[in-house]
């Protein structure tokens, strides 16, 4: 695996790198098809191991969430946990970051 240099969630910025210079990126398949005519990209046959991704709750500071989003983040957290297991990550390898 190539080492991470450029690390973001802009697909315009990774768009910009891949098609201007040496980068690397991965995209779902939706943006590919977004951004492949307008700069001639082409997909490469890769199959990359599953990595973990963060999953984040952020709410406002000082500011009581309704109880409709405390029911989201609860079954969120319920969603995150059965991926876990009780025998650790899952078939896969991944471990989601729980907070």
């Amino acid at each position: 695996m190539p080492r991470a240099t450029v690390v973001t969630q802009s697909a315009p910025l990774r768009v910009h790198l891949l098609a201007n210079s040496d980068y690397l990126t991965g995209f779902a398949h939706s943006t590919f098809r977004t951004y492949r005519d307008r700069y001639g990209l082409k997909a490469l046959p890769v199959v990359l191991p599953d990595r973990p991704w963060p999953v984040v709750i952020m709410t406002v500071k000082n500011r009581t969430p309704s109880p409709a989003v405390e029911r989201f983040i609860e079954c969120a957290r319920e969603v995150a946990k059965s991926a876990v297991g009780p025998q650790g990550p899952t078939a896969r390898g991944r471990r989601p970051h729980v907070s």
